[in-house]
């Protein structure tokens, strides 16, 4: 860790380039602003439109869409539990599409989800260490797309990146003309489209990359929650009394809660430390050549942080390989008590380093934060009967999808409401919601 802050953090002006990733090039035509180099028009203009929006005090504008969400959420898992990974999804995927473009999902198996989903396929694949290694291997470049299925998987992955963004951004164009504005990132964007020299293309890229990042991860960080749950029952009910103690249960848990329930914020940095979603980011690279304690990292070098190896590392935290939320009550990192060491594990680290920080990461944790006090508030979780070892060994070939994101496997579990009187509050908030649409 103390290497990540010293080379990303502390020098980020020499480590915030990106190294050379030519599928992803031809797919985006270089417009995709997470691997764009810091001195590229794209990325100076997309980060300068993005930044305002989801500041801190930008977020708060967005609760009620998150509160919306949420309460959906709970209802499509009351009345059909067996689809507990399918409702995560939609629910983060229309959460971050409402607060973009203003158009929501209703319903797991919504056309633009589907579309989503299937893009979001063809994009790992694309970037995928499995695919060709045209940047170690260049001649592949040149090879006719006849003989080069990876080239047929680009011009397929770009087909549907394009029609899921454009039609994001007429959707919201169409709004603003019939004069129905909701205070969404993209009419904020269009406003300011003059001043940023942004084309229209660049509008509608700044929103895709912003679903992109914003549904995927937080998906895969809920459902890996549950994992970890199902396997430590004396944390959710750990969890689910301190969130009593502050709601009762006679309505649903607000945002305003979230400073009053240390506890469940420490389950969720424990998640993140135990299954990142991300767990090597995506690349750095040198913009010069760089020396690092005598050793010379060339132009262009990439340089990848090991969140993964970082967050297990045993001198740093006990029994690494355990879910122990309470580490973070022990510790602000949840480090070893009394570790004698200068620096920190940040808070932030899954969300990047230096000048690559994502700049969503305060609306990505607020609504997390939001949508797991509602779902423990509301539900029990448990394993189906033998679905979970006995000694709680995990098994991630089984229970991951292979990629450079770790994503649970779609599983099943036993889903339960606490009790009727919570069920009773949860469709008098669901029926208000409906109404007010």
């Amino acid at each position: 860790m103390k290497s990540v802050k010293e080379i990303l953090d502390d020098r980020s002006a020499e480590t915030s380039s990106r190294p050379s990733l030519y599928a992803a090039d031809v797919v985006t035509e270089k417009k995709y602003i997470p691997l764009a180099n810091p001195d590229n028009h794209v990325w100076r203009m997309g980060r300068k439109a993005i930044q305002p929006l989801v500041a801190p005090q930008a977020v708060l504008a967005h609760l009620p869409v998150a509160e919306a969400e949420t309460t959906q959420l709970l209802h499509d898992i009351i009345h059909d539990p067996e689809e507990l990974c399918h409702h995560v999804s939609r629910y983060t995927f229309s959460f971050i599409a409402s607060v973009v473009f203003g158009k929501s999902a209703p319903r797991h198996d919504s056309p633009e989800l589907t579309h989503f989903n299937d893009y979001m396929r063809h994009q790992s694949s694309t970037v995928s260490p499995e695919a060709a290694p045209v940047d170690l291997i260049p001649i592949l470049k040149y090879v006719p797309e006849r003989w080069a299925p990876w080239k047929q998987l680009w011009r397929e992955t770009r087909r549907l990146q394009r029609s899921l963004y454009f039609s994001f951004l007429e959707h919201a164009e169409k709004k603003i003309k019939s004069g129905s504005k909701g205070g969404t990132f993209i009419e904020n964007i269009l406003d300011r489209q003059e001043e940023l020299k942004l084309t229209r293309e660049m509008v509608a890229y700044i929103g895709g990359i912003l679903i992109d990042g914003g549904a995927d991860t937080s998906a895969s960080l809920i459902q890996s929650l549950v994992h970890c749950l199902i396997r430590s029952p004396a944390s959710l009910r750990k969890a689910q009394k301190e969130i009593d103690n502050i709601v009762g249960y006679t309505r649903l848990p607000l945002a305003s809660d979230i400073p009053a329930v240390p506890f469940v914020q420490a389950l969720i940095k424990e998640v993140h430390r135990v299954r990142p979603a991300a767990p090597t980011g995506i690349p750095h690279a040198t913009s010069d050549d760089f020396e690092y304690r005598g050793y010379l990292i060339p132009k262009g070098a990439p340089i990848i942080i090991n969140v993964w190896g970082i967050m297990h590392d045993p001198d740093l935290f006990d029994r690494p390989d355990e879910f122990l939320p309470e580490r973070y009550m022990l510790t602000p990192d949840g480090t070893k008590p009394g570790l004698d060491k200068d620096f920190t594990i940040r808070s932030s680290l899954p969300f990047g380093s230096g000048k690559r920080l994502c700049p969503g990461m305060h609306l990505a944790t607020t609504n997390l934060t939001l949508a797991v006090m509602r779902l423990l508030w509301a539900f029990d979780f448990a394993p189906l009967s033998g679905s979970v070892p006995q000694s709680g060994i995990w098994n991630m070939e089984d229970e991951y999808i292979d990629g450079l994101t770790f994503t649970p496997k779609s599983f099943k579990c036993k889903v339960t409401p606490r009790d009727k009187e919570r069920v009773e509050v949860i469709e008098d908030y669901y029926n208000r919601i409906t109404h007010a649409d």
